[in-house]
């Protein structure tokens, strides 16, 4: 053949290569997505060549390009993905599977390297998806996560709400919809959406609401890194704290939903449909909460790890290999926990474990010191679980209370006392529930607050009075609004039995003076919040002294006196500052000298000389008939 007619010839094949042939495009499309689907390498290759063939026969078709996306992204390239997507919506705009993929391959960036851009991306994508298909419920679910990681909790519980409502129904979005609920306050209704929804999910997302031991880093411990006993602990703190309800005054285990709530929010922001198992992201948020911060490739952490050495090898310290691998950093940051948990992705494509092997720069558990000092967290199996008791500014109503003993004429009392820092105008709502050291309910209660005496524009009171029986009690006081804030106190309480002997009540140290809080003949009290003072004034403390001993007369006569002393910074108690002391004496009535062996005293201390500081006052009273002599104190702050 001539060289010109076999160049003519040449030049047809080519033309009719590249002429537009859409039936045999949808056919190489449909394989390159079966190939896709295969997961080894050789069969996305093809699947790969196949695609390149049908763009090139069909490059104005939005199929071809949304499945290059698809395969790009389960090659683990993200940003090829994310532009075969983009021209696909430029293709088809009207095509909510385009902006679905374009949304988790955004989304899929963002929790890699945390670029704002990209998830700021991953959003509107989404919203356009919630247009273009307003009835659907999958994108709507997808939105929960994203909207409430932007800080706006009212529309991601919208968007689980249209999740619920929408098609098909998703046992997800009954959680989704459960865990809004809760972070907003409502946890009436967070339960009841948890208990609906959780039965109905597959059994292995089931698994992660009802246990720890499916958790990914859990599940299959690496004992090279794993601290002993680490594979038991995660068992055995999920049990105490599903047993333990951090305010028995509502129906609701708050502790059980915060780990039901985690679980769920997990479960969306970090779930991944080309890559369904779950990473030690999920794990480290489910046991702590949110990170105040999370930096990826922190200065000063290696990026790069090598193998452990294994056997005789290791344990002599010699042996090994030399070889390093990269690695990306993520540096999760909880400076209210004392922690720094290090997570590594040595796949370089977004599955994060814990490092091969701890350090003390970076610990998987919170500091106990700080666990400790930190009354407002709950934490189980030393550290490897820890449960906030208070809930969020916006949903918190500031209460502080106090309890104190006393005696009454069928045996020992306590007064109760809340204050919930609330105007008149509030309409506020305090219960309280008794425990037994056995955990079961012996007193349970509702009322109104009352108006502060002496703080009454911002402070309301709750005053409540228990007979209660010898014995330890746990009693928790709440306070909740219509507005879905509250706050509660919880305390451990030991009555003692009455004693035969002179005996004292505590210290109530009231707000008010003295002189006005007996007027009358009724006394009056009303303790002072977290016993706090401005310096310069009297304080008044209250007691009741039981069985003072009569004389021959029917005339009982004892003595008081107080002291004043200042806590040093280590603790320690300082010299007396302040000391008082006073006699008095009581003549029986017409009912004869029983009535004359209780006396009610307030006793007046004087702070004038006293500069700003944490004190503590102790009580003593001497019955000059017996000789018998007690002691109470009780501690107050100068402001």
């Amino acid at each position: 053949m001539p060289f010109a007619a076999a160049l003519l010839v040449a030049a047809a094949l080519v033309l009719g290569a590249a002429r537009p042939d859409p039936e045999r495009a949808a056919t190489l499309r449909q394989w390159a997505d079966e190939y896709a689907g295969q997961g080894d390498v050789e069969s996305r290759d093809r699947a790969r060549r196949m695609l390149d063939e049908a763009i090139a026969l069909a490059p104005d078709e939005s199929a071809n390009w949304r499945s290059l996306g698809r395969l790009y992204a389960l090659q683990g390239y993200d940003r090829k993905a994310r532009g075969a997507y983009q021209r696909a919506t430029e293709l088809a705009p009207g095509d909510p599977e385009n902006w679905l993929g374009l949304a988790l391959v955004a989304k899929r960036e963002f929790l890699w390297d945390l670029d704002s851009t990209r998830f700021r991306e991953a959003i509107d994508a989404l919203e356009h998806v919630t247009r273009l298909r307003p009835h659907a419920a999958t994108a709507w679910l997808r939105l929960v996560a994203l909207r409430y990681e932007s800080g706006d909790g009212g529309r991601a519980a919208y968007a689980a709400m249209r999740a619920v409502e929408g098609r098909p129904r998703i046992p997800e979005a009954l959680v989704a919809a459960g865990y809004t609920a809760y972070r907003a306050g409502d946890f009436a209704r967070a339960e009841s959406l948890f208990r609906a929804g959780i039965p109905k999910l597959a059994a292995e997302r089931r698994a992660l609401f009802e246990s720890p031991s499916n958790l990914p880093e859990i599940a299959q411990p690496d004992t090279d890194w794993r601290a002993p006993g680490d594979a038991e602990r995660p068992v055995a703190a999920f049990r105490a704290m599903s047993a333990f309800d951090p305010d028995p005054t509502t129906r609701e285990n708050e502790a059980q939903l915060e780990w039901w709530s985690r679980v769920a929010h997990a479960l969306l922001l970090f779930d991944d449909p080309l890559h369904p198992e779950l990473d030690a992201r999920a794990e480290t948020y489910i046991r702590y909460g949110p990170p105040r911060q999370v930096l990826v490739n922190p200065a000063g952490v290696p990026l790069f790890t090598e193998p452990l050495r294994t056997g005789a090898a290791r344990s002599e310290g010699r042996g090994g290999s030399n070889v390093t691998f990269p690695v990306r950093a993520q540096l999760w940051l909880y400076p209210e926990l004392g922690m720094r948990v290090l997570l590594h992705d040595r796949t370089l494509r977004g599955r994060w474990t814990q490092p091969f092997q701890r350090s003390p720069e970076f610990p998987n558990t919170p500091d106990p010191k700080v666990l400790a000092a930190r009354k407002d967290l709950l934490a189980f199996g030393n550290g490897w679980l820890v449960i906030p008791t208070r809930r969020p500014a916006s949903q918190r109503l500031e209460v502080t209370g106090a309890f104190t003993r006393f005696e009454g004429e069928r045996g020992p009392r306590v007064r109760g006392q809340l204050d919930v820092w609330a105007s008149a105008a509030d309409t506020i709502t305090a219960d309280w529930t008794v425990l037994d050291s056995k955990g079961r309910t012996v007193e349970r209660g509702s009322t109104k607050p009352g108006v502060s005496s002496c703080d009454p524009g911002t402070r309301r009171i709750v005053e409540f009075t228990l007979g209660l029986a010898p014995g330890t009690y746990d009693v928790t006081v709440s306070a909740h609004d219509p507005r879905q804030r509250r706050g509660f106190i919880r305390r451990t309480l030991t009555v003692e039995p009455v004693g035969t002997g002179l005996g004292m009540s505590d210290l109530l140290v009231n707000c008010g003076s003295a002189s006005t809080l007996s007027l009358g003949g009724v006394v009056r009290l009303e303790e002072a919040p977290d016993h706090r003072f401005r310096v310069g004034g009297d304080i008044a403390v209250y007691a009741e002294i039981y069985r003072l001993d009569p004389d021959e007369s029917g005339r009982t006569k004892f003595r008081y006196e107080y002291s004043v002393q200042p806590f040093k910074p280590d603790g320690d108690l300082g010299p007396r500052l302040a000391w008082a002391a006073r006699e008095d004496s009581v003549t029986a009535g017409a009912n004869g000298s029983a009535s004359v062996r209780t006396r009610r005293q307030f006793i007046a201390v004087n702070t004038s000389k006293l500069v700003a500081g944490r004190y503590r006052v102790e009580v003593l009273v001497s019955d000059l008939v017996s000789g018998a002599q007690v002691k109470r104190a009780a501690e107050f702050t100068l402001e």
